[in-house]
């Protein structure tokens, strides 16, 4: 009950984060509108705060995942540096409204999405803060275990949704000098990447089975001291959604 209460607390903070986004940051808000509005879809899903737009599930995730994360205010898990609701519930709320899923299905995929994001970036941090934007990289294998359970892949499903999140994770760190979007483009991004990973794995796309692991795989390319045993150390009893902080 705990982490159930919790994931809808993440979700209740994320989409209050992407409403106040209209007044607090009206520029990156009339991008996010816009660019989802080139993608329309019937049914497709909404974008927070914007009226009569359905698009293609991927794109209101892109969009979604901008507004939350425009003003800087969204949830943070400070060991993995990660601001993860800005990545898994984007991804989580255009299936969910999409496919017409139930409140609980939307919040076992949120804390599916929260968990393996969280470990994942425990794995590769802190050296991989070096270059990366771990909200984008880290969150975008967050994003696909919260597309992946959302769209009710089976074990293989959601292992080659991760493989495929895994070799699509960017995201620099460039915009703490230069203070531009891209830094909400990001989550944005992660979003949309964990969307269109499940999609493919759904429709068959292969991927690296040990996308993690591997040695030319996520952990040896992304940090100088990668820590496989964080990925899932407690998985199942330590429920790292509980650890997060809001601002």
């Amino acid at each position: 009950k705990e982490v159930t209460a919790q994931a809808a607390r993440v979700v209740l903070d994320a989409v209050g984060c992407a409403v106040a986004a209209w007044t607090e940051d009206a520029e990156k808000s009339r991008i996010a509108r816009e660019i989802a509005a080139m993608y329309p879809a019937s049914p497709g899903a909404g974008v927070i705060g914007a009226r009569g737009i359905a698009a293609q599930p991927a794109f209101a995730a892109l969009a979604n995942g901008i507004l939350v994360n425009a003003a800087d205010n969204d949830d943070t898990h400070k060991v993995a540096l990660l601001h993860v609701g800005s990545c898994v519930v984007p991804a989580t709320l255009a299936l969910a409204e999409a496919r017409g899923l139930s409140g609980p299905r939307l919040l076992a995929a949120v804390v599916a999405g929260y968990e393996v994001a969280v470990r994942v970036g425990m794995a590769v941090m802190p050296t991989h803060y070096r270059f990366w934007h771990s909200t984008a990289t880290n969150g975008t294998f967050g994003g696909a275990a919260s597309a992946a359970n959302a769209m009710g892949l089976d074990a293989d499903g959601a292992q080659r949704a991760l493989g495929l999140a895994g070799t699509q994770a960017a995201g620099l760190n460039t915009f703490f000098e230069s203070g531009d979007m891209t830094k909400s483009l990001h989550p944005g991004k992660a979003a949309m990447n964990g969307v269109l990973s499940a999609q493919l794995a759904a429709l068959g796309m292969t991927s690296p089975p040990g996308i993690l692991e591997h040695p030319k795989g996520y952990l040896a390319a992304y940090s100088l001291e990668p820590k496989a045993a964080a990925l899932t150390a407690g998985l199942g009893s330590t429920w790292e959604i509980l650890n997060n902080g809001f601002k």
